[in-house]
């Protein structure tokens, strides 16, 4: 079975500075940036830990959430419309 991502919906997520914890396959690692903006697992152990890495760590996870935020930015439609703009120039 294969699952469809729902990126929009992460996008939506982000944007109000929830963490993603994200599975490391399919489109949301090209959105999430692991570290950076969220955290990506492949194994149920490490979605786990790194749950409760963001429940026991108030400034990574205050971290993240102001990144992932930022991060929501360039995907929003005047983004997108200025790299259009700049590819058309």
């Amino acid at each position: 079975e294969k699952i469809k991502d729902c990126d929009s919906s992460l996008v939506d997520a982000i944007s109000y500075g929830c963490v993603p914890i994200i599975y490391a396959r399919g489109g949301a690692v090209e959105i999430i940036i692991d570290g950076r903006d969220g955290m990506h697992y492949q194994t149920e152990a490490e979605l786990l830990d790194k749950t409760i890495e963001l429940i026991d760590n108030a400034l990574l996870y205050s971290k993240l959430s102001s990144q992932a935020s930022k991060r929501s930015q360039f995907f929003s439609i005047e983004c997108f419309n200025k790299r259009v703009n700049a590819i058309l120039e």
